[in-house]
């Protein structure tokens, strides 16, 4: 299933965001930011359902 649209996030006093609490010099948070991913999103888009799978039956 493909995942939904991201909305704008509302912050929150209570839970900083998760970029703030990492370090910005880590070498794999770097690779990260440098990474395209939404070439991958478009790439891999047609091999996901908009709707999802359908359940199993019960039994």
């Amino acid at each position: 299933m493909r995942a939904k649209p991201k909305k704008q996030p509302q912050g929150s006093f209570l839970y900083p965001d998760l970029l703030d609490q990492l370090n910005p010099k880590h070498s794999l948070l770097k690779l990260a930011k440098s990474i395209s991913w939404e070439r991958f999103e478009e790439e891999f888009a047609e091999l996901y359902s908009a709707h999802g799978r359908l359940a199993k039956p019960r039994g």
